[in-house]
C-alpha cells in the first residue's frame, strides 16, 4: 500500500522509515495528500489503484458498519474522493474485481475492500442495475432480535466474512501501517460488541447489532449510578 507523500510528491508506503517516523494519524494523512492537479490527470483506473494503495484504506474494517467505514475514508482519501466524483468509477471497480477472481480462485483482502468500496451509496447506485454487481459484492441478510421485554431490535446476519488469507493480510496491513500500534489479535468479522453485550455472548451468535438503544428505553433494564460493592453482591 502507498500514499502521497505531499512534501515531495514522492509515494510513501508503510514499508519506507518515512512513514514509520509519523507519530500520529494526522501526521499520516498529510504524508498521503494527493494534490488535486495530479489527481485530475488520472485515469479513473489509476484512482482505484490509488484507492486501494492508499496505505489507511484498512480503516474502513476498524468501523461498526462498512458504511461508517466508507464514509471516514471519504474524509480522510483525496483518491476515494475523486472517486466518487468519476461517474465510471463503479465500472472500474467492478472491472478490477472481476479481474482478480478471474485470475485468482482464492479471494484476497483487495477482493473484499473492492466490494465495500462498491456499496458505497454513490458508487452502488451507478452499477446496482448490472447482474455482475449483484453477483459479486457482499451481500448482508436483516433480521431481528428481541429484547427481555419483547421489543424488536434490527440486526445483520454476518458471521465470519474474511477468508484465513484476508484475516492474516489484514492483520498485516494494521501492523504495518500502525507500526506504533500494539498488536492484540486476529483480525474478524465475528464480534459486535452492541450484540454480544446486549442480545448473547455466545460464540455462535452472528448478528451484528447497530443500535441497542431499545435494550436501555423498553424497560428491559435498570440504570445505577454510584453503586458500591455491596450492593452487586
Amino acid at each position: 500500500m502507498m500514499g502521497w507523500s505531499k512534501k515531495k510528491r514522492t509515494s510513501i508506503t508503510p514499508n519506507d522509515q518515512e512513514w514509520k517516523e509519523l507519530s500520529n494519524k494526522q501526521e499520516m494523512l498529510d504524508a498521503t495528500r494527493i494534490p488535486s492537479d495530479v489527481l485530475e490527470k488520472m485515469t479513473t483506473e489509476k484512482v482505484v489503484n490509488a484507492v486501494l494503495d492508499y496505505p489507511l484504506v484498512i480503516n474502513i474494517y476498524a468501523y461498526d458498519t462498512y458504511e461508517a467505514g466508507l464514509k471516514a475514508l471519504a474524509q480522510d482519501s483525496d483518491a476515494f474522493k475523486e472517486l466518487l466524483n468519476r461517474p465510471d468509477g463503479g465500472n472500474e471497480l467492478l472491472k478490477k474485481l472481476q479481474v482478480n477472481k478471474t485470475l485468482s480462485s482464492e479471494s484476497s483482502l483487495e477482493d473484499l475492500t473492492v466490494s465495500v468500496l462498491l456499496t458505497d451509496t454513490t458508487i452502488w447506485d451507478s452499477v446496482s442495475n448490472k447482474k455482475l454487481a449483484r453477483d459479486l459484492v457482499l451481500t448482508a441478510t436483516n433480521s431481528t432480535v428481541k429484547t427481555p421485554k419483547g421489543t424488536s431490535v434490527p440486526v445483520i446476519i454476518r458471521g465470519e466474512e474474511l477468508t484465513l488469507t484476508q484475516k492474516t493480510q489484514l492483520n498485516n496491513s494494521y501492523i504495518n501501517s500502525y507500526p506504533s500500534a500494539t498488536f492484540v489479535s486476529t483480525s474478524t468479522s465475528n464480534y459486535n460488541c452492541h450484540s454480544y453485550a446486549w442480545y448473547s455472548d455466545s460464540t455462535s451468535n452472528t448478528y451484528w447489532m447497530n443500535d441497542p438503544s431499545s435494550y436501555m428505553t423498553d424497560g428491559s433494564y435498570s440504570s445505577f449510578t454510584n453503586l458500591e460493592l455491596n450492593d452487586l453482591l
